[in-house]
């Protein structure tokens, strides 16, 4: 892998990516890494693809290992990573079904994030956000809050029936 830092001086390796965009071209990939800080372009880097990655290559290099976290905790799906690893789909599926440490890296990091939105909602809530309420209960009291009821009709409605009884009220009308 080739790097290039850029614009800017705020940048560590420790701190976590803002943004990854990665650009495919002739087996190369071109990744441009936003920092966190300043949202400025951070680091180019250039990768060759024909080089074959290793799980344990995310796990023991520490560089390597900030980033998938913070790919994780900046919501990046499944197909983001794999993309920005230069894997495919199913060869992260592949790690994360053979390897406990790589599977726990990601969903730890993907739960503290959703922890953090869940009691960021719940203060809302408690604050008086209404919308927040409307969401928490939504999902929390499905059965009492959802928008969509479900009526239970029985007996029997024909259209003849209907027809015939409106044709009688007319007649009715008109006499």
């Amino acid at each position: 892998m080739f790097c290039v830092n850029l614009y800017c001086t705020e940048w560590t390796d420790s701190e976590e990516v803002a943004k990854y965009t990665a650009i495919y071209f002739t087996g190369l990939k071109f990744c441009i890494v936003f920092c966190g800080h300043c949202h400025k372009i951070a680091r180019l880097e250039v990768w060759d693809m024909a080089t074959r990655q290793k799980v344990t290559d995310w796990l023991e290099d520490e560089y390597k290992l900030t980033k998938l976290r913070g790919w994780a905790r900046h919501g990046l799906t499944n197909e983001e990573i794999a993309a920005n690893i230069g894997i495919s789909v199913a060869t992260l599926y592949n790690w994360k079904n053979s390897n406990v440490e790589f599977f726990e890296v990601l969903k730890a990091d993907r739960d503290y994030c959703d922890d953090q939105v869940e009691n960021a909602l719940y203060k809302a809530a408690m604050e008086g956000n209404t919308t927040a309420q409307i969401f928490w209960l939504k999902n929390r009291r499905r059965n009492d809050w959802r928008d969509k009821q479900e009526l239970e009709v029985s007996g029997e409605v024909g259209i003849t029936d209907a027809l015939r009884q409106a044709r009688e009220r007319m007649n009715d009308e008109t006499q």
